[in-house]
């Protein structure tokens, strides 16, 4: 970590049980954090992970008060809630900017590009909002939320997180989907700044000893399409993939979906020392750690 938290932070970090959130305490934990909890709601907490498990449910208010009055937290990094529960997504985070706030702690609020409409790329900071789907629009008022309870607040708009340990959930789903026959289709009209988890969990920490506010777009610097994003991971899992996987168009495929969610990373590039990787760039650090 280019700018690390003194070991004696006390950290919280929200939905250790997700992708992002269990990143994120591995290298807190290697960065030599010696006060750090992390929150489960429904998923058992894996055992071997380093810190303290605090299960709690976010969008009871009631149980996140007397989480941060149990942990006393300086830094909280909220990570829960994903895009299988949307309807936790804006109660949740109400609940930890506004206790944050009471808390007088730092926080780091994750977001997503879906916030905006996939029309106007590339998107900076202070582009508009316009989301084109209800998870899209549960962002936006998760955004909305954290900037009125607790203005302090960084909000981290990131992209299409992947890894391989383990696989991320949106690549697994299409290798599981290849390798069973069945029909993949890959858009060659859809443009993300896939971001490698290791880039934003770094990212994240360094923002909690940051003295920024506001958004902050961390996400590759450079955008792939659908299909060649894919392509990537195929050739990184040493995967052939058979005729069943299939160019496709976005505009032909009837689904609500944003065409180019490219992000302009300048700002972030200039702030942080976490260095942002191309996708291929964290492609080269994955293989030379294999």
């Amino acid at each position: 970590i280019a700018q690390q938290q003194p070991v004696s932070t006390r950290l919280l970090i929200t939905g250790a049980a997700g992708y992002v959130g269990r990143r994120v305490v591995q290298l807190a934990a290697g960065a030599g954090y010696a006060h750090m909890v992390r929150t489960h709601h429904r998923t058992i907490p894996e055992a071997q992970l380093a810190g303290t498990a605090y299960a709690v449910d976010l969008c009871d208010a009631a149980q996140v008060d007397a989480c941060f009055a149990a942990v006393e937290p300086q830094v909280v990094i909220h990570a829960a809630c994903s895009n299988r529960s949307e309807a936790a997504i804006v109660p949740s985070t109400e609940n930890i900017a506004r206790a944050a706030a009471a808390a007088g702690a730092r926080l780091v609020h994750i977001s997503s590009d879906t916030v905006h409409d996939g029309e106007h790329a590339p998107y900076a900071e202070d582009a508009a909002t316009d989301p084109c789907n209800n998870y899209g629009r549960a962002k936006v008022a998760a955004e909305q939320a954290v900037r009125s309870l607790c203005p302090a607040a960084v909000v981290v708009r990131t992209s299409l997180v992947f890894g391989i340990d383990p696989l991320d959930h949106q690549t697994r789903w299409v290798v599981n989907d290849a390798n069973s026959g069945k029909l993949v289709r890959l858009f060659t009209d859809e443009w993300r700044s896939p971001t490698w988890v290791d880039t934003l969990a770094y990212a994240l920490l360094e923002l909690g000893n940051l003295n920024y506010s506001g958004v902050l777009n961390v996400a590759s610097p450079l955008a792939l399409r659908r299909w060649d994003f894919g392509m990537l991971m195929f050739d990184l899992l040493r995967i052939t993939p058979g005729p069943n996987v299939q160019r496709a168009l976005l505009r032909d495929s009837g689904m609500e979906r944003a065409r180019d969610l490219t992000l302009d990373v300048s700002r972030a590039q200039a702030l942080l020392r976490t260095p942002l990787l191309t996708p291929q760039q964290a492609v080269e650090q994955i293989r030379m750690r294999s």
